[in-house]
């Protein structure tokens, strides 16, 4: 069985708000872009990885690749990694991924699906956290379906440059 942590109701209505308002997500992060972030930048975010903190050991953590996906999906089954590294045949994977469903107003589909079978539903305000290497999909929707990845990261991700 997957490491595996949901939650539902995660966040206060104050937190949501924080995130809501902040500027963050839409200076920082375009739809499916990635960046790279310190503790000190992420205060919003903090909630989320102190609480990942409780199921994985984010000790050595030295950044966090966040990253939203706003009514879109990744294509196919895929794992969490670093994606330069992946190329070169070297598998390095974050200590955990966390996605944090801000909105969701799904008709039909959207499910997250583990490797270990297990079948997530989209709901707003959950969080789910799984161990890192888990082969993941996100099943063709249609509605609207906003979350938030978070990945913390031990090291420091390759660069493409």
């Amino acid at each position: 069985m997957t490491q595996l942590q949901i939650v539902d109701d995660f966040l206060t209505e104050d937190q949501i708000f924080d995130i809501r308002s902040n500027s963050f997500l839409s200076e920082n992060l375009e739809v499916d872009s990635t960046g790279t972030y310190s503790w000190d930048e992420i205060k919003i975010f903090h909630p989320i990885i102190d609480f990942a903190s409780k199921y994985f050991d984010l000790s050595d953590c030295v950044l966090y690749e966040i990253w939203q996906q706003n009514n879109t999906r990744p294509g196919g089954w895929h794992q969490d990694k670093d994606e330069v590294l992946w190329k070169q045949g070297i598998h390095k994977y974050p200590l955990c991924t966390s996605v944090y469903y801000m909105d969701v107003n799904i008709v039909y589909g959207g499910n997250l699906f583990l490797e270990d079978g297990s079948v997530i539903e989209p709901k707003t305000n959950r969080l789910v956290l799984f161990a890192p290497e888990i082969e993941h999909f996100v099943q063709p929707y249609s509605g609207t379906r906003h979350s938030i990845i978070i990945n913390p990261w031990d090291r420091f991700l390759a660069s493409s440059k």
